[in-house]
């Protein structure tokens, strides 16, 4: 541990014998499954989109084929079904992309007692455990210049401050006439009233990419022709970011394992780092040239980093893999499941939960929890520095 001038705080770890193997092991053990193959009942799932937990172990399952939110007990019980699609008081409209799809749709929960539904540019809608209605925000975008298009928006996290996080893309085309603009991607810090009103909020821009349009193509659409302009080349996207259930900003480049926490103003006050650093890729890089070594992270209760690797090509049957730093940014081992796991929730006390789905497309939703063969626990740690 180094600290900087300036007060930021640098946590190197040495790289291990290999990547794959720690002096701590770990396993995830299966402890709660919910779906059947056939039946009735709500515990048969037609199609996952996605899942969120809350603090007491309540598996809430957006369930896109039956349209509908699924409430399940942490013994796996169901409890009720709530979020309905339609426009009146606690429902909303659920949409499907094709096959397999959720069309963007999320659940995000927030303390102490708030279950979000996002739909993406939809109107996300509040409601409490029960599914009482509680509010429903109308998207808007007033908080950036004419002349920019936002291309989509979703709620990625929640603190325990009474703010969510919404991650905006916003494309810089204010004249169609340009062929190549560049694509922003912010982070926006929304605070939510007492009557769950989603309220205008900071931002911090983390990313720039560009991209490159081609000319406009006709196509027959119900007898009438429709010009469309498709993107025939796009910069990689090459930063992952999460938040912290105190609200604690975290960043990487997807190229190389160096996790900074920041501020929305943009400082950085705590570097984690893995080995020696990577060579990153140049502030411009064509997908075919860029090779991320993770997918994304996340932030546990305790304050853990989850670091979830990127798929090496040819193992799409294995399961996810990630590299798992403890609240003071110590290394301490990976873990991974034994089969692909869909929207994989990271908990309190090592539990993960996710969605697998067998041959014939039938979805589960799954509980397990990490164990480490030495008996170690997944618990916030005192640290040398006030993290």
């Amino acid at each position: 541990m180094n600290t900087l001038e300036g007060g930021r705080i640098v946590i190197s770890n040495p790289l291990p014998r290999s990547l794959g193997g720690t002096e701590v092991e770990w396993r995830l053990a299966e402890e709660v499954r919910l779906g059947k193959f056939q039946g009735i009942g709500p515990d048969v799932l037609g199609d996952v989109g996605h899942i969120t937990v809350d603090p007491y172990g309540r598996i809430y399952v957006l369930d896109i084929g039956s349209e509908e939110v699924r409430v399940f007990d942490r013994a796996g019980h169901h409890l009720r079904n709530i979020v309905r699609d339609g426009e009146g008081p606690g429902e909303i409209t659920y949409h499907r992309f094709g096959p397999g799809s959720a069309g963007g749709m999320r659940l995000l929960w927030q303390p102490p007692n708030r279950l979000w539904i996002d739909a993406g540019q939809g109107a996300p809608l509040a409601v409490d455990s029960l599914g009482n209605h509680l509010r429903r925000t109308p998207w808007r975008f007033p908080y950036f210049p004419a002349g920019t298009l936002a291309t989509s928006t979703k709620l990625v996290g929640a603190d325990t401050a009474g703010a969510v996080y919404e991650e905006l893309t916003v494309d810089d085309w204010p004249d169609r006439s340009i062929r190549e603009f560049p694509r922003l991607t912010h982070i926006v810090r929304r605070t939510v009233t007492r009557d769950h009103e989603l309220l205008e909020g900071d931002t911090l821009l983390i990313e720039t990419r560009h991209l490159e349009m081609g000319v406009a193509e006709v196509e027959a659409v119900n007898g009438g022709e429709i010009a469309i302009e498709r993107p025939v080349r796009s910069d990689a996207r090459q930063v992952a970011w999460t938040v912290g259930p105190g609200g604690e900003l975290w960043l990487a480049n997807r190229a190389s394992y160096r996790f900074h926490q920041v501020t929305l103003r943009g400082d950085t006050t705590r570097t984690v780092g893995l080995g020696i650093p990577a060579q990153l890729p140049p502030g411009r890089v064509d997908a075919s040239e860029y090779e991320p070594v993770i997918s994304e992270f996340r932030v546990s209760p305790e304050g853990w980093l989850w670091v979830l690797r990127e798929p090496q090509a040819g193992n799409g049957d294995d399961g996810p893999v990630w590299d798992l730093f403890d609240n003071c940014g110590v290394y301490r081992g990976v873990a991974s499941a034994p089969f692909p796991l869909a929207s994989p929730h990271v908990g309190r006390r090592g539990e993960v939960h996710g969605v697998v789905s067998d041959a014939f497309g039938v979805d589960y939703v799954l509980r397990l929890r990490l164990e480490s063969a030495h008996g170690t626990e997944v618990v916030a740690v005192g640290c040398p520095f006030q993290p």
